[in-house]
C-alpha cells in the first residue's frame, strides 16, 4: 500500500517537504498500479496489512535492515505474491525540522544501499527468483534513486559550467552541450511542473508554490545520500528513528 503523505504545513521546511512527498506520491499512487503485478515493488511502512503466515514465510522484517519495507517487498516478490497498490490517503505529518528530515532521509537511503547489496550477495539466484524484468526493475528504482542523490551535486556543476562558460567554448569543450543542457532543463521542466500539479490538487497552491524549491530539497536529499553511505560504512544498524506526533493539528486525546 503506498500511500501520499504530508499533515501539518507549518513553516518553510515542512511545506517543501509535504509538498514534495505528497506530490511524489500522489504521482506514485496513478503511475505505479501497471506495474506491482508485474514488477517487484516496496512495502509501504505507512499502513501495511498481512496474513501472518504469509508474513512468516518470507522471513518477516529483517531486524538489521533500516528500511525493512524495501527489502521485505522484494522478498514477497521472490515468493511469487505481489504488492498492491490501493490510491488512498492517510494523514502523517511531514517532517518539521532539517534535522529531522535528514535523520529520516538517511535511514532510508541507507535502507535502500542495505537492501541492494544484501540481494546482490546472490545475483544470480536473486534474479532466478525475482525473474529478470522484476529484477532490472527493482535495481533502477533503488539503485538509481540512491546513484541519483549521489550525483546530483555533480550535475549542478557541470550545468554552472557550462552556463559560465559561454556558447562558443562549451561548444568548443563538448559538441554534445547543447543537447545535454537541453534534456537537462526539460527534464528539470517536466519534473517540476508534474509536481506542481500534483501538490496543487493535493494541498492547493499555498503548499504547491514551493515546488519551485526542489533543486534545494534536491540537493538536501544528496547530502543525506553522502550521510547514509559514511553510516552504512561506520553504523550500518544504526536507527535513526522518527519523532511523530509533533503536529498541532493532531487529533486531542479523549479524558
Amino acid at each position: 500500500m503506498l500511500l501520499p503523505m504530508g499533515f501539518g504545513p507549518f513553516n518553510l521546511v515542512n511545506r517543501l517537504i509535504t509538498a514534495r512527498r505528497g506530490s511524489v506520491n500522489t504521482k506514485r499512487c496513478v503511475t505505479s498500479t501497471a506495474f506491482v503485478h508485474r514488477y517487484a515493488w516496496c512495502v509501504s511502512a505507512i499502513i501495511s496489512h498481512f496474513r501472518t503466515a504469509l508474513l512468516r514465510r518470507a522471513g518477516a522484517w529483517d531486524p538489521f535492515n533500516v528500511t525493512e519495507d524495501a527489502d521485505l517487498g522484494l522478498r514477497l516478490h521472490e515468493l511469487g505474491y505481489r504488492t498492491a497498490v490501493i490510491p488512498s490517503l492517510t494523514q502523517e505529518e511531514a517532517t518539521l525540522t532539517p534535522t529531522a528530515w535528514m535523520r529520516q532521509r538517511t535511514r532510508w537511503l541507507k535502507g535502500w544501499m542495505q537492501t541492494l547489496l544484501v540481494r546482490l550477495r546472490a545475483p544470480w539466484r536473486t534474479a532466478r527468483n525475482l525473474r529478470p524484468a522484476a529484477f532490472v526493475f527493482s535495481y533502477v528504482v533503488l539503485g538509481g534513486f540512491v546513484l541519483a542523490a549521489l550525483l546530483h551535486p555533480f550535475i549542478y556543476l557541470m550545468a554552472l559550467h557550462w552556463l559560465l562558460s559561454g556558447t562558443g567554448s562549451m561548444l568548443a569543450a563538448d559538441p554534445f552541450a547543447p543537447f545535454n543542457l537541453s534534456v537537462f532543463a526539460t527534464g528539470y521542466g517536466v519534473t517540476l511542473a508534474a509536481s506542481a500539479i500534483a501538490a496543487r490538487q493535493r494541498f492547493g497552491l499555498a503548499v504547491a508554490c514551493h515546488i519551485l524549491l526542489s533543486p534545494l530539497y534536491w540537493l538536501m536529499i544528496s547530502a543525506a545520500a553522502y550521510r547514509a553511505l559514511w553510516q552504512l560504512a561506520r553504523q550500518p544498524d544504526y536507527w535513526e528513528k522518527t519523532e511523530h506526533g509533533l503536529s498541532r493539528l493532531r487529533p486531542k486525546e479523549k479524558p
